[in-house]
């Protein structure tokens, strides 16, 4: 049996930073964190990912323009859609890549869940973390 741990989600936002510190995402790297004092369960590395499905719908709803986001934890989207202009400009640099091809889990590293992103054209890399809601408490991208 294993033993969740409970953190903050500004410890886990230090956590998630530190993460990706000399990794993929180290550069050019976006990340959205709510202020709140919310708490979030973080799963070992030992499980599976459970976060696919939800950036994938994250994922169709910005190449169509939408900004719905009900696979995104309220405080979470609340953030992202209150930050002037990111996800205009996400939307069109998404479009600009083609179609998307792939989702594909790379890993769970510190707790977050890694994704490779396929498109005709390009390629990026998303992190995630999921909430005990199962929705997505923390989201992180990166152009390659």
């Amino acid at each position: 049996m294993f033993r969740k741990t409970l953190l903050s989600l500004s410890a886990l936002a230090a956590l998630t930073a530190s993460a990706f510190t000399g990794s993929a995402f180290a550069d050019d790297a976006q990340t959205v964190v709510p202020g709140a004092t919310a708490t979030v369960a973080i799963a070992p590395a030992a499980m599976q990912p459970k976060g696919q499905a939800a950036l994938q719908g994250v994922l169709d709803q910005l190449l169509q323009g939408k900004t719905d986001f009900a696979e995104i934890a309220p405080m979470t989207r609340l953030n992202l859609l209150q930050q002037q202009g990111m996800i205009p400009a996400l939307t069109m640099r998404l479009q600009g890549f083609g179609g998307l091809q792939s989702v594909s889990f790379a890993g769970i590293q510190n707790g977050t869940e890694i994704y490779d992103v396929r498109f005709a054209d390009a390629s990026m890399i998303w992190g995630i973390v999921m909430g005990q809601d199962g929705r997505i408490a923390h989201i992180r991208w990166k152009f390659h």
